[in-house]
């Protein structure tokens, strides 16, 4: 596989994921977890 080109215009990368049927925005971020609580435990 090779790069040809870059796409950098937000509007024609919005117009492919619409047409791809993909939804324009990145899903949001889901809030940190914390550690498992046996990772906290000290002899």
């Amino acid at each position: 596989m090779r790069i040809v080109s870059f796409i950098t215009k937000t509007e024609t990368i919005r117009n492919i994921l619409e047409a791809v049927e993909l939804p324009p925005e990145p899903p949001r971020a889901a809030p940190a977890r914390p550690p498992p609580q046996g990772a906290l435990e000290f002899p």
